[in-house]
């Protein structure tokens, strides 16, 4: 068997890449088979992202292809999985969701569901310390669809957001314990931190 896979390099988890190609490894021990491995750096453009999933499929015959694919990805490139009929498995934080729409059946997602937890974290953040929940938001996650889940998650509990407060870009810079203050300050039931 012949496993195309596509490593993103990423600077917030440098050993990203390495990992998932040590677990692949260790997964498929007791199959025969052989990894071709194409790196692209992490956030590149679909262009260049189809252009090496299609070198997997096309140039290197691969059976089938595992890549990390964010929700924002999946929809641009999911079409070369059915055209060349080759299954594609994309990994995802679960960061934002995977419409079904949009995902054809050569396709798997495999997701750490982070959207599902996120929303849940609302639900009972609004449940067990009352109706107004304060979100923190990372300013790496707030670009996506987390902070939305968590107030999906606090209005299924019949609650609201009093303020979502964006957090520094680096967790230890100075002055990161002030948008937990500035949350403090506006007397929420519970703040939630994404």
């Amino acid at each position: 068997m012949r496993i195309g896979l596509l490593l993103a390099s990423s600077r917030f988890v440098p050993q990203l890449a390495a990992d998932v190609r040590h677990w692949i490894g260790r997964g498929l021990a007791d199959i025969d088979h052989r990894l071709v491995v194409e790196a692209t750096p992490y956030n590149e453009s679909p262009f260049q992202v189809r252009d090496k999933l299609q070198r997997l499929m096309v140039a290197e015959e691969a059976d089938i292809v595992v890549a990390p694919l964010g929700a924002g990805m999946l929809p641009r490139v999911a079409d070369l999985a059915a055209g060349q009929q080759v299954p594609l498995l994309a990994l995802t934080m679960g960061e934002d969701i995977c419409r079904g729409d949009t995902v054809p059946p050569s396709v798997f997602v495999v997701s750490f569901g982070l959207w599902r937890s996120a929303w849940l974290t609302g639900r009972m953040a609004a449940e067990r310390f009352g109706p107004r929940i304060c979100i923190v938001s990372a300013a790496h996650e707030s670009g996506y669809g987390l902070n939305f889940a968590v107030a999906l998650g606090v209005e299924s509990a019949g609650g609201t957001v009093a303020a979502t407060i964006p957090a520094p870009t680096a967790p230890d810079a100075a002055g990161a314990s002030e948008p937990v203050e500035r949350a403090v300050a506006l007397a929420p039931d519970g703040i939630g931190k994404v």
